[in-house]
């Protein structure tokens, strides 16, 4: 009996051991290997090759009828000098519309209605830069008496984005041999790489222009952030 005991605790320490011995292999082959992990972004320019306006009218009257009538008689007259100009449907988008009361400057304690101010302001995409002062214009001549500023960007803006792709992962790779140069380690192989997003640059600019010579178009500028993991060999 005491034998068949010794012989079991033997067989049970031998097979704790093995179990052992693998763990550790697999601590040591796995989840131990060395590595570098930078960050990189690049970024191209562009001129823009298409414009967002915001155009807007208000109008007040004594009824809240007549103050939307009058904004929207004068919105009809801009969307269709719009489309003269070769402005499609499809670029002109509603943004706001609404009605609201004015009361009376005075303090009172029924505050008196004295009229009603209606507003309705439309985005007008422009996909052809040439064309942006003559569409300022064209919407000024129709009465329009609000503008919200002209903001720039690109109608493709894909391959520009594969340009910022490569930029960034050469800068990640700059870094990466600088790092593993001055540890004094071996830079390995590409383990992962992760993008952190893009994103297009579209400057802001506020216009009441008569001529496109006095728009100022400047560049976008499109960027993408990178992540990289290399082995360290």
């Amino acid at each position: 009996m005491g034998r068949v005991i010794d012989v079991c605790a033997a067989l049970a320490l031998c097979a704790f051991g093995l179990a052992a011995s693998a763990s550790a292999q697999q601590m040591t082959g796995g989840d131990g290997q060395r590595t570098i992990t930078v960050s990189g972004q690049g970024q191209v320019n562009a001129v823009p090759d298409m414009a967002e306006i915001s155009v807007g009218v208000s109008g007040q009257a004594i009824n809240a009828r007549d103050a939307f009538g009058i904004v929207n008689n004068t919105m009809q007259a801009v969307l269709g000098r719009l489309a003269d100009l070769g402005i499609e449907p499809r670029d002109i988008q509603t943004r706001d519309l609404r009605v609201q009361p004015e009361y009376a400057r005075e303090p009172s304690a029924t505050r008196e209605i004295i009229g009603y101010t209606a507003r309705n302001t439309a985005v007008v995409r422009v996909r052809n830069i040439a064309l942006l002062g003559d569409v300022i214009d064209a919407a000024i001549g129709a009465e329009a008496n609000e503008f919200f500023g002209i903001q720039f960007s690109l109608q493709n803006p894909e391959s520009l984005e594969d340009q910022a792709r490569v930029e960034a992962v050469m800068q990640a790779h700059s870094k990466a041999r600088v790092y593993a140069e001055a540890a004094g380690v071996t830079l390995g192989a590409v383990l992962s790489i992760r993008e952190g997003g893009t994103s297009v640059q579209r400057p802001n600019q506020f216009a009441l222009a008569r001529s496109a010579e006095a728009i100022a178009t400047g560049e976008v500028g499109v960027s993408v952030g990178v992540t990289v993991v290399y082995a360290i060999e």
